[in-house]
């Protein structure tokens, strides 16, 4: 392969090049003069000054472009240790015995979470199973074996800790010494992921330590997308670029994705690169959505094929595949058409296509008008739609019962693989369709009064100037729900431990079903619908409590979800206090009520959703005197009767001490009471 600088290349000609020992026929330059014009191919470049013309095909035009470029980078002609791993000498024991002394635990404990994390890792699969070993011998660094190795530990010992509780493990009955906590793993794997990072601080690190911090940051982002995590996630992605992850199949491209001269060992090292990429992608696609913010990853600049299917890539089938396509309508087309039956690249599309209707949702002001926005939406649902009829028959979700495995034997992991995947790719296609949706139920219902500012004098009256309007899409909230009870039919049809096995990512999702069947209880007044919803609730929340239990996931999400329903209940009371004379028409679940003419003061913070903004539990607690917002002299309604300006506004309180900065109440943008975040 092509380093950073796209190989040493030799004086244009007259002197021999300089080749790198991964460099291709295809980096040197020939010497052609006027008589030899006629070689070239319609595709080379023609370069010439005065007699001499020199030829240039479209890679060695590339090699060129990135030699007259001012890098930084120092040529080199070592080899990786991800590129010799295969090659490695019996030297496995002493490797792992280094490992695990490292760690502090004894060989037995470190081949118990060794086998424990690829039996039941199925959220990310990193590693070439064949050759993990012989990976660990070659690597030269105490420090990047270590990291990588207390990584994978941080998953495994949850998965032991977890069986060894339910009395399913041979673990507890044998004399192994202490299995530590998985968080006494993380606290190792960030110590030597430090220390490996320190050791190559002039070079790009390997891949060894990319692979090690993915894990690390996957760990630190399903309890908290901020901070640490936050971090951590950037370090990722810079490393990724270092190593150029993002172009690893540039040539195959150039050459139109031809493999006919592609090395067997070459494709295996280089799929396991490939899924390093696609595994930060991942995580960046949902610490951004969490976050409402630009990726770090340019999928414009992405060369990166995505990732075939373990059974391929273990039984070294060089299976073709693509890129992800800008073009939302042509992703599951490219895929079907190369035959990549992967699962988690047929997952990889829709959770573009989720990210992408999130963008439209909720950074609405960003991505053109409203118009626009709708057509791309309604694009966005198009596609869907079309790839889950491209899904392949054996990724396709039918109501059947997931079982997972229930066991530790090594038989049912075909069967582990097959449930998370149909799981995945379901779950994320709900989450997409709860993005599309949103701005439907949000925004299409405004009035042009209600977009634009508004102003008034003094001695205006609210009779002159009536409150802009808004009508909710009462399809789209239809839709919406329906979505939230397929994911609930998701999980009764799965085994009661599935979420030890799914990705705790999913956490989110369920989340955001849990509270669309809170607003459906609070603002349906039917007691039918009130029952009906509260059930559905109980079992979305426990099975939250399952993901914070077992994962440990967001506390403060948790807190959210525990509490919504009794800040919504108090803008219920506060609204019928305020319309008791009058037919409240704006909430559409409550048709049957009157009202007349609104004063500002009723619709004003003080006495519309003060309480919202307290802990409504806490007795004698002193109201924050609110100011009211600057561009306008009234509250306009959001959808079901709620203020807009909370619509409007980011939650603007600590949720662990319920604290409330008053001046902060309007200086965000599009956050609404069915957006999960895990910041407080």
């Amino acid at each position: 392969m092509r380093d950073s600088n796209g190989g040493v290349m030799g004086v244009v000609g007259r002197t021999a090049p300089e080749q790198t020992p991964n460099a291709t026929r295809s980096d040197s330059l020939e010497d052609t003069s006027g008589e030899d014009l006629g070689r070239l191919t319609p595709t080379s470049s023609q370069w010439s000054r005065g007699t001499a013309t020199v030829s240039l095909s479209h890679l060695e035009s590339i090699s060129l472009s990135d030699m007259m470029h001012p890098s930084h980078d120092i040529p080199s002609s070592q080899q990786s240790p991800d590129e010799v791993y295969t090659e490695a000498s019996g030297s496995s024991a002493e490797s792992q015995r280094a490992v695990w002394e490292l760690l502090e635990v004894s060989q037995q404990v470190y081949d118990e979470l060794l086998q424990a994390y690829f039996h039941n890792m199925s959220a990310f699969s990193l590693f070439y199973k064949p050759g993990f070993l012989a990976k660990l011998s070659a690597v030269s660094s105490d420090s990047e074996s270590a990291a990588l190795v207390a990584s994978m530990f941080i998953f495994s010992s949850r998965f032991l800790h977890d069986s060894n509780k339910r009395g399913c493990s041979e673990f507890q009955h044998q004399d192994y010494g202490p299995l530590p906590t998985p968080e006494t793993f993380h606290t190792l794997a960030r110590k030597f992921i430090a220390a490996a990072l320190d050791e190559s601080s002039e070079d790009a690190p390997s891949l060894c330590v990319l692979q090690a911090l993915i894990l690390s940051t996957f760990h630190q982002l399903w309890q908290d997308v901020r901070g640490l995590a936050w971090r951590s996630l950037g370090l990722c992605i810079r490393v990724a670029y270092e190593l150029n992850l993002h172009k690893i199949d540039a040539e195959r491209i150039a050459n139109q994705n031809d493999n006919s001269a592609y090395d067997k060992e070459q494709w295996i090292l280089d799929e396991e690169r490939r899924r390093a990429w696609w595994a930060i992608w991942e995580l960046d696609a949902f610490a951004c959505t969490i976050r409402r913010l630009p990726t770090g990853l340019d999928l414009t600049q992405t060369k990166t094929f995505l990732p075939v299917s373990d059974e391929d890539w273990f039984g070294g089938t060089c299976q073709p595949s693509c890129c992800l396509d800008a073009d939302p309508k042509a992703r599951w087309k490219m895929l079907e058409n190369c035959a990549n039956q992967s699962w988690k690249s047929w997952y990889i599309v829709v959770n573009s296509m989720m990210r992408d209707a999130h963008l439209l949702s909720y950074c609405r002001g960003r991505y053109g008008t409203s118009g626009t926005i709708r057509e791309e939406l309604k694009t966005l649902e198009e596609s869907l739609s079309s790839f889950r009829r491209a899904l392949p028959k054996q990724l396709s979700y039918h109501n059947e019962y997931l079982g997972f495995h229930s066991k530790t034997s090594m038989e049912t992991q075909s069967t582990l693989t097959s449930d998370c995947a149909t799981y995945s790719l379901y779950m994320m296609t709900q989450l997409t369709k709860f993005m599309i949706y949103h701005y439907q139920m949000f925004w299409e219902g405004r009035t042009a009064e209600s977009t634009s500012t508004v102003g008034l004098a003094e001695d205006s009256t609210d009779q002159q100037h009536p409150p802009p309007t808004y009508n909710v899409n009462i399809e789209a909230w239809s839709r919406y729900l329906e979505s939230a009870d397929n994911i609930l039919r998701m999980i009764r049809n799965s085994s009661p431990y599935h979420v030890r096995y799914v990705n705790p990512l999913f956490a989110s999702t369920i989340w955001l079903a849990a509270v669309a069947q809170i607003v459906s209880k609070v603002f349906n007044p039917e007691p039918s619908n009130a029952q009906t919803s509260q059930s559905k609730l109980e079992v979305l929340q426990h099975n939250f409590d399952s993901y914070v239990s077992f994962w440990g996931t967001s506390k403060a999400l948790q807190h959210k979800l525990n509490t919504l329903e009794s800040r919504l209940q108090c803008i219920r009371r506060r609204q019928s206090n305020s319309y008791s004379h009058s037919t409240d028409s704006r909430n559409p679940l409550a048709r049957n009520q009157s009202h007349g003419p609104t004063s500002r003061q009723s619709l004003g913070v003080n006495s519309g959703y003060q309480d919202l903004l307290l802990d409504s539990t806490a007795t004698g607690s002193t109201r924050a005197d609110v100011p009211l917002d600057p561009t306008s002299n009234f509250y306009s309604c959001g959808p079901f009767g709620l203020p807009a300006d909370i619509v409007n506004s980011a939650w603007p309180m600590d949720l662990t001490s319920m604290k409330y900065n008053p001046s902060d109440v309007f200086n965000y943008d599009a956050l609404d009471f069915l957006n999960y975040s895990f910041n407080g």
